[in-house]
């Protein structure tokens, strides 16, 4: 079938040769508010999105990135992320337009070895397209 497999999914960041591993996306979403007027008619108002969201380990690529937001450089990239059917066909991509890490986080740390390592990135972005391909 073109349903994706959820487990079969590589991510492409336009401009950032290698940024590791990703273990799990998440952040596909956006929302439409309702616009209401005086006599009750309602209308689509303004879409948000929320953080694009990677959890993985990453590379010196993904750090220096995050280095240049912290310095103040508005440096955005696209990110491509593309779904696999079980036949390894691709059947969906979603595209993030415009992207910045606005947030680099290490895992809780722990001494007695209890926790697995995973670094998280969250990103902005002005909107995502879904096509089907």
């Amino acid at each position: 079938s073109d349903y994706p497999v959820l487990t079969n999914i590589t991510v492409t960041i336009d401009g950032i040769a290698s940024y590791g591993k990703i273990y799990m996306l998440e952040g596909i979403e956006n929302s439409t508010a309702v616009k209401t007027s005086t006599s009750g008619v309602y209308s689509p108002g303004a879409t948000t999105y929320p953080r694009l969201i990677f959890h993985g380990v990453f590379s010196k690529n993904m750090r220096d990135w995050r280095d240049k937001i912290i310095a103040g450089t508005s440096e955005k990239h696209d990110i491509k992320v593309d779904l696999f059917n079980k036949a390894g066909k691709k059947v969906l991509r979603v595209t993030f337009y415009d992207t910045m890490p606005m947030t680099f986080a290490l895992p809780p740390l722990s001494v007695d070895n209890s926790t697995r390592y995973q670094e998280r990135v969250e990103f902005i972005y002005t909107n995502f397209a879904i096509t089907n391909n």
